[in-house]
């Protein structure tokens, strides 16, 4: 026979049982919240995955065919891989190609700089937005003048900053009305050269097209970048 809980409550066991059925509740709740919380994380990645994909087929066909028609890509001089992250749950992947080497030229006011071009596919996501929109790719075309700085800690760096043009796959993406798939792309870094080529850049990054279009909330991103000579 349980003993009464001293005031006339409920006998301890029965108390005990509901605290912990309680708990046991609260547990549950969290781990089923958790694996809720993997399984849309992991939905998102696999589905950026497979848009890369796709949109990388694409982009290889665009360059293939752009080297092979061109007289002056004699080799593709440089590829970089980036990381973007914009603002909320919107982030990124990025591969870029120089078909060309650098020029060195003269401007007024900046003196000696480097000249390149660079081809780009961007693979974007938005994690949380309604499908359809939760997902974009980036193609840009964007002339790249980088300026030396001297060293920074012993290190070479540079100055880098550009101006391009660049197609959406979507125009509207996470909760925005980008105004039109047409966006210029902006940058503006810092490029630090290390051993053997390789260089490593840190860029905010900015898309909008312009005021072209009366929607015009554009893109901004912080971009790092890990840069390979080939």
């Amino acid at each position: 026979m349980a003993l009464p809980t001293p005031g006339g409550g409920e006998p301890q066991f029965q108390w005990s049982a509901k605290l912990a059925t309680s708990r046991l509740i609260q547990i549950y709740a969290a781990l089923d919240n958790a694996i809720h919380r993997c399984v849309f994380q992991f939905t998102y990645l696999k589905r950026g995955i497979n848009g890369l994909r796709y949109t990388l087929n694409n982009y290889l066909w665009v360059i293939f065919t752009f080297t092979l028609f061109s007289s002056t890509a004699k080799a593709l001089n440089q590829i970089s891989v980036d990381v973007l992250k914009g603002e909320g749950e919107i982030a990124g992947a990025r591969l870029g190609l120089s078909p060309w080497a650098s020029a060195n030229y003269r401007l007024p006011l900046l003196g000696r700089v480097a000249v390149t071009t660079e081809l780009s596919l961007t693979q974007l996501q938005a994690a949380g937005a309604d499908s359809g929109f939760d997902n974009n790719a980036v193609y840009a075309v964007t002339p790249v003048l980088r300026k030396s700085l001297g060293r920074l800690f012993s290190i070479p760096t540079e100055l880098e900053f550009g101006i391009g043009a660049s197609l959406l796959e979507n125009r509207h993406f996470g909760q925005k009305d980008l105004g039109s798939k047409f966006q210029f792309e902006d940058r503006l870094g810092l490029l630090m050269q290390l051993n053997s080529g390789l260089a490593v850049s840190l860029r905010y990054m900015h898309y909008s097209n312009g005021g072209i279009t009366a929607s015009n909330p554009g893109l901004d991103f912080i971009n790092v970048s890990l840069i390979y000579p080939l």
